[in-house]
């Protein structure tokens, strides 16, 4: 749970969600809303993304329907582009005390100034990055992997 006015948050806590019945975000956010006495509607959730300091908002997808479409197949948390599974961080923030909808932490923005600063060595060919001389250097550069033509 976010600390309003504050970008960081109050201790983790552990949440068991039975999704098997229902992996909706709404569900989540019913369940999350019920652990502390709050709206479903009056809270925001975004899953963390630790390896890329980052944090992916979990949308409400009933509020996302088209005029066109009146209904949409409900979404799982499970599935793309969550993947939500044992031991993910879902960060809260209460809308209605806290208006900042930004989840990044302290600690995030040095993680994706760390991660920056090692792309921009490894666009540099990494002369200086771990340049101790134990070991064959291995260039790593983008590879992309590709399928053989069809003919």
């Amino acid at each position: 749970m976010g600390i309003p006015g504050e970008r960081c948050y109050y201790p983790a806590e552990e949440l068991v969600w039975d999704a098997s019945h229902d992996s909706s975000p709404r569900s989540l956010r019913t369940c999350l809303a019920a652990l502390y006495g709050l709206s479903p509607d009056s809270l925001l959730l975004a899953k963390h993304q630790p390896d890329k300091h980052t944090w992916e908002e979990i949308s409400n997808w009933s509020q996302q329907v088209s005029k066109k479409k009146k209904k949409k197949k409900a979404e799982s948390l499970l599935g793309a582009p969550f993947h939500l599974k044992d031991g993910d961080t879902i960060g809260i923030k209460n809308l209605l005390i806290d208006n900042n909808r930004d989840f990044v932490t302290l600690e995030d923005e040095q993680g994706q100034q760390r991660l920056r600063e090692q792309a921009e060595q490894r666009r540099k060919g990494g002369q200086d990055a771990g340049s101790d001389g134990v070991g064959p250097r291995k260039k790593t550069g983008p590879t992309k992997s590709r399928k053989p033509e069809k003919e």
